[in-house]
This record gives C-alpha cells, structure tokens and sequence, in this order.
C-alpha cells in the first residue's frame, strides 16, 4: 500500500533517489521514512515538505482532521 507521502513525491515527479539527495540522507534511509519505518524530527518533516510544497500537517498528522481552524462567534 502506498503511503500519502509516497503518492505526493511520486505525483510531483520526484524519485526516492532525488528526495534523498535533496535532504542530504541517503535513498534507504528516506525509503523507511516514506514507508513509516522510520520517525523524523520536526526539522526534517519541515525540509520534506517544503520539497513537496505542502504543509507539515498534510503529510504528517494520522487525520487530516485533526486541526482545524474554529472561529468563535461573539457571545
């Protein structure tokens, strides 16, 4: 099964190899973490998706409705 992660590289063109080149880690490495074999820290989850130019939410919260923005109403 494809991760979102994996869709999201593959739909901007990028190969596992230049996603790996970019952060400067090697490809094996960014393979486990597209395939959640591996955790990132806050820095390199900001670096993937500024390549991906998407926000850290959309690729990294289990729900992607967990956050939400809520306007309250005057009382």
């Amino acid at each position: 099964m494809d991760t979102l992660l994996k869709r999201i590289r593959i739909s901007k063109g990028l190969s596992v190899e230049e996603m790996a080149k970019r952060l400067d880690i090697p490809a094996g490495y960014y393979s486990q973490i597209e395939n959640q074999q591996r955790g990132v820290s806050v820095e390199r989850g900001k670096e993937i998706a500024a390549i991906l130019e998407v926000s850290e939410e959309e690729i990294f919260l289990t729900s992607r409705y967990a956050l939400r923005k809520v306007d309250e109403k005057p009382a």
